[in-house]
């Protein structure tokens, strides 16, 4: 089990290494839609249980508030790793050589490998099993038998 998860954890690492790899061979920022698009992805084929079950659920304004957000996280952690990148490149000499087609691969890469190594239906699984978990904690102790009383 802790191999199955490191292997996830290494093969996650890829997305990122995507848009760092893009900021230190110094492209430009018009990869960030492309990166977005790759990060959306791995969100949907990894957590699909998060989205809306269907086109008509996709259109309400909680759903369309929540991909935005989503969204707008993802650019923003996708302009961090090209500003981390870019700060890379400057350390070091002439790394131009870099194609941003092999740094859009490495991150699509990621979504390809994650999946062998992520069960989403198990994951949802362990979600529901986490939050069930966390509101019997957050619920008061009754004043049962045998039970000590809290205000006292």
């Amino acid at each position: 089990m802790i191999k199955r998860t490191q292997l996830f954890l290494a093969a996650t690492s890829l997305l990122y290494a995507g848009p760092v790899l893009a900021g230190f061979a110094g492209t430009g920022w018009d990869v960030l839609p492309v990166f977005t698009a790759i990060f959306l992805l791995w969100l949907v084929v990894l957590r699909p249980h998060i989205w809306p079950p269907t086109m008509l659920d996709w259109l309400t304004p909680a759903a369309l508030a929540t991909f935005a957000a989503r969204a707008l996280v993802q650019v923003l952690l996708i302009a961090l790793c090209i500003g981390i990148g870019r700060g890379l490149g400057l350390l070091f000499a002439d790394p131009r050589a870099i194609p941003p087609g092999f740094a859009f691969g490495l991150s699509l890469a990621s979504v390809l490998l994650c999946r062998l190594f992520w069960d989403p239906v198990k994951a949802q699984e362990i979600d529901a099993l986490l939050d069930d978990a966390l509101a019997r904690i957050a619920q008061p102790p009754s004043k049962g038998p045998g039970r000590p009383d809290p205000d006292a």
